[in-house]
């Protein structure tokens, strides 16, 4: 857990300087969809508040939204739509959306929601997902 936190910091710092693409949501979704936990609500929560905090933003907009996200995942992960493979990359893409789009609105900024970031998200996902799930199955 503590690889897992040191992990989604780095995440965090390197998304924020060089990329535009929301690395911490999908960590924190595919990490959510392996693995049913309280503590992805935690890891949540907090990674809400560091993202917030980095991107100058009000504080705990970003944690409500990624805990309702993580929320979802865990609900679907339950459910029998999670034997499909592509379910990985459409929650990802969806929760990225949704989280532009609710910041966006909470925050009185105007929609941006590039659909070549969505599809480099999307494509990002399913590495991302064999990595997370590596990883969980290992350890």
């Amino acid at each position: 857990m503590k690889t897992l936190i040191v992990f989604l910091v780095a995440l965090s710092l390197l998304q924020n300087t060089i990329l535009g693409v929301n690395l911490v949501l999908l960590v924190l979704i595919l990490r959510s969809f392996v693995r049913v936990d309280r503590s992805n609500l935690y890891l949540a929560f907090s990674m809400g508040l560091l993202m917030s905090h980095l991107n100058f933003t009000q504080l705990g907009v970003q944690s409500i939204i990624y805990l309702v996200l993580v929320q979802l995942t865990q609900v679907v992960s339950r459910s029998h739509l999670s034997a499909h493979f592509l379910t990985v990359v459409v929650l990802g893409v969806i929760g990225v959306s949704v989280d532009r789009i609710l910041a966006s609105m909470l925050l009185g900024e105007t929609i941006n929601i590039f659909p070549i970031i969505l599809l480099i998200e999307g494509f990002l996902s399913i590495p991302i997902f064999a990595i997370v799930k590596f990883w969980e199955e290992r350890f």
